[in-house]
């Protein structure tokens, strides 16, 4: 099984070639195929994992225009056992405009929640 096969039907890496770039560097950083774009709620999925979904963008306007945009994309690290400091290191270094934004608890498993703008 590839590491593609975590990839819904409906918008995929292959449709959005930003997000199969992006989704190619967190699993390089995890070192599975645990990665998820929107994953859909008859998803399963194995962990340690990343989940990511669009989140905004970053549009600085000059002179009534925009001069640059940068998606941004929300990413939660998901564990069963505590927070692996590591990863959230290594993602932090990895990405040059990201933010960490909270740990929570939900189910029993361990979330940690980036925004990254890529």
């Amino acid at each position: 099984m590839g590491l593609r096969s975590n990839l819904l039907q409906t918008e995929t890496a292959e449709t959005n070639p930003r997000s199969l770039q992006f989704q190619t560097e967190l699993e390089s950083l995890l070192g599975t195929g645990n990665v998820y774009f929107q994953p859909g709620p008859n998803v399963r999925l194995k962990y340690p994992c990343f989940i990511f979904h669009r989140k905004t963008a970053y549009q600085p306007k000059a002179d009534d225009k925009t001069y640059l945009f940068r998606p941004a994309y929300e990413v939660t690290y998901i564990n069963r056992d505590e927070p692996d400091p590591e990863i959230l290191e290594q993602v932090e270094r990895h990405f040059s405009c990201c933010h960490y934004d909270r740990h929570y608890v939900a189910d029993n498993l361990h979330h940690d929640s980036f925004t990254i703008y890529y």
